[in-house]
């Protein structure tokens, strides 16, 4: 049986994931990034004979981004194997690719709608639309969500084009980072949610 796990929601998709693999009894799991695999030990571990008692399990991380020449041939060889494979793919995977695989059970997470859109409004001079999304978005979902997500999206702007001053960026960058490290070991001294609130507010009011 092949298992996907993928969605815009990578904490979530890497949570279910991970999860997954925890509660597969008596395994022998065999546990390769896309810039690892080759054909030889997807073969080593799908084909040869095993000398653990376990059942073998063969997960992939970002299978879908395995080098086009590599990826044909470990899609073959995967559908015609009898074991159980787990892939998780660090985004939302669209319809072609769900067909590689049709029997395939999938578990897909999304970004809530309100996330969404919020992360959508972090632009220059929009912080009068940004921060009462900002507000409404924190009552429904977690704080940690957020800031997981919204730290990710300030970091993509920074290695693009963007009407973002640079330095503003980059300092957006470095306070949320320090942000995350105090609320995670209790040394913020001001609400977690104000001081998100802030950054924002400093790096969008122009």
């Amino acid at each position: 049986m092949i298992y996907i796990f993928h969605g815009d929601n990578q904490l979530q998709s890497r949570t279910n994931y991970t999860n997954f693999l925890e509660k597969i009894p008596n395994s022998h799991i065999t546990r390769l990034d896309s810039k690892e695999v080759t054909i030889e030990k997807v073969n080593m571990h799908l084909f040869s004979t095993s000398l653990f008692t376990e059942d073998k399990v063969l997960t992939f991380v970002n299978f879908f981004s395995i080098t086009k020449a590599i990826l044909d041939k470990v899609i073959e060889m995967t559908n015609k194997a009898d074991q159980t494979i787990v892939i998780w793919q660090d985004k939302k995977l669209n319809a072609t690719q769900l067909k590689t695989f049709p029997k395939a059970k999938i578990t897909e997470s999304s970004l809530p709608k309100t996330l969404f859109i919020c992360l959508n409004a972090i632009k220059p001079g929009n912080y009068k639309i940004l921060i009462p999304l900002l507000r409404k978005t924190l009552k429904t979902e977690p704080y940690d969500l957020m800031l997981y997500f919204i730290k990710g999206n300030v970091r993509k702007l920074l290695s693009s084009s963007t009407s973002f001053d640079h330095n503003k960026l980059r300092l957006a960058y470095i306070s949320l980072i320090e942000l995350d490290f105090q609320t995670k070991t209790g040394t913020l001294v001001t609400p977690k949610e104000i001081a998100l609130e802030r950054i924002l507010f400093n790096l969008t009011k122009f």
